[in-house]
């Protein structure tokens, strides 16, 4: 899997859904979406749960869209490997170089951005982007500000976080080394729509 290359991804965290059924549902009309990816928040799960879930997860999904695993460092390694995720994402500090001799070199590794010094096992940063104003003299940078900056420190490939009221106005900001992952989309009535939406936005913008 490579991050980037004008990809859209869907964030989907289990605890916003009331059955596997539910759930099920809710890929089939993200997929629906032409979606670069799925990401698969499981923490909060017993671990023969999560797999039992990505596994459930993984077979609805056709080949062409990888799936993501998000959970905690002390067993991101074993989820990924029981339902073969092609990527973990992790929001929390570890040892990524440990973590990349437990995955090898298919797995995919992201993590939240969280200062310029960045391992070299790092495939990629995640970056959350609302937009909110600066507070003079701060010293904190917020939005696309802060992406940029991350962008030029790292060299790494990035990831846009964010949700579904701020994803059309970042569009512009999708490129061969910037995604974006978008969260919410349970709450859309028409998933697949707004994804398609997007797409279309992003496409206009780069035949521009």
């Amino acid at each position: 899997m490579v991050v980037g290359k004008c990809s859209i991804y869907a964030i989907v965290n289990w605890v916003k859904f009331s059955s596997k059924a539910e759930l099920s549902s809710h890929i089939e009309e993200v997929v629906r979406g032409r979606i670069g990816g799925i990401r698969l928040t499981t923490s909060g799960l017993f671990i023969e749960r999560a797999i039992e879930m990505g596994q459930h997860i993984k077979r609805s999904l056709p080949p062409s869209v990888p799936l993501m695993i998000n959970d905690h460092p002390d067993r991101i390694a074993s989820i990924a490997f029981s339902i073969e995720a092609c990527g973990v994402y992790l929001d929390e500090n570890c040892n990524v170089e440990e973590l990349r001799q437990q995955l090898g070199s298919k797995i995919t590794i992201g993590v939240a951005y969280r200062g310029p010094v960045v391992s070299n096992a790092v495939d990629y940063l995640g970056v959350s982007i609302y937009p909110r104003k600066n507070q003079p003299g701060s010293g904190v940078l917020w939005g696309t500000e802060l992406l940029r900056r991350v962008q030029d420190l790292t060299k790494k490939p990035t990831l846009i976080e964010t949700d579904t009221r701020y994803a059309s106005c970042l569009v512009p900001f999708i490129d061969q080394e910037t995604g974006m992952a978008v969260k919410g989309l349970q709450g859309k009535k028409s998933p697949h729509k707004f994804l398609n939406r997007l797409f279309d936005e992003k496409a206009n913008w780069h035949d521009r």
